[in-house]
């Protein structure tokens, strides 16, 4: 067993807009606590400023982008995706 397969997997939810002067130091902060079983779900709620852009740079990110209804359904969403993951491992 190795440790991805031993730790418990944690998913971290980012929720952002218009965010590309921050979120590139959170997604850098998750990344350096070096915790080996990580999925890291940006919610994007339609950045016209860049931050999509920044975001791909991220080949680890799950990525849900467009319009939503606020902080509060971008993060509804994300634990939907968090959970329709884990139901298929």
């Amino acid at each position: 067993m190795n440790d991805r397969t031993a730790a418990p997997k944690i998913t971290v939810i980012t929720p952002c807009l218009n965010s590309v002067r921050y979120v590139g130091e959170a997604i850098e902060s998750v990344v350096e606590q070096r915790y080996p079983n990580v999925e890291h779900i940006v919610a994007d709620g339609g950045s016209t400023d860049g931050t999509l852009e920044l975001l791909s740079r991220y080949p680890h990110l799950k990525i849900l982008t467009g319009p939503d209804g606020g902080v509060y359904s971008a993060l509804n969403d994300s634990l939907g995706t968090a959970r329709a993951r884990s139901s298929e491992s």
